[in-house]
């Protein structure tokens, strides 16, 4: 089963709703990753998909939040995933009203694709 790990700067949202907004940032994330990563071959939902958000622990060197996408390596989604079609998933993803707002560098990276083949983990 796929999974998006959601990294990211605790002080990016409130402590009163932070919950509640990476909540519905996944709701929102979700659908874009189902739609980036299916294929005929291997078609995927939305309830198919992890959301596994994680904080940063203090002292953390990073970009204010990262996406991690850990699915299997098959050839059909490998052939898909190419760097442009991350780059569009990133350009849709910080594009959501819930980033938008927020101080984020759309030049940083913000999404790693990790295949997860037989014989190890291919970046």
């Amino acid at each position: 089963m796929p999974q998006v790990i959601f990294r990211y700067d605790p002080d990016l949202f409130p402590y009163d709703n932070r919950g509640s907004s990476i909540l519905t940032l996944g709701t929102q994330i979700i659908p874009m990753i189902a739609e980036a990563v299916t294929t005929e071959v291997s078609p995927l939902t939305c309830e198919d998909i992890d959301w596994i958000p994680q904080a940063y622990e203090l002292g953390y060197s990073a970009g204010a939040v990262a996406i991690e996408l850990r699915t299997f390596g098959l050839p059909e989604r490998k052939a898909k995933l190419k760097e442009a079609a991350v780059r569009a998933l990133k350009t849709k993803i910080l594009a959501l009203p819930i980033l938008a707002r927020k101080s984020i560098d759309k030049d940083a990276p913000l999404i790693w694709v990790q295949f997860q083949d037989p014989d190890g983990v291919h970046v």
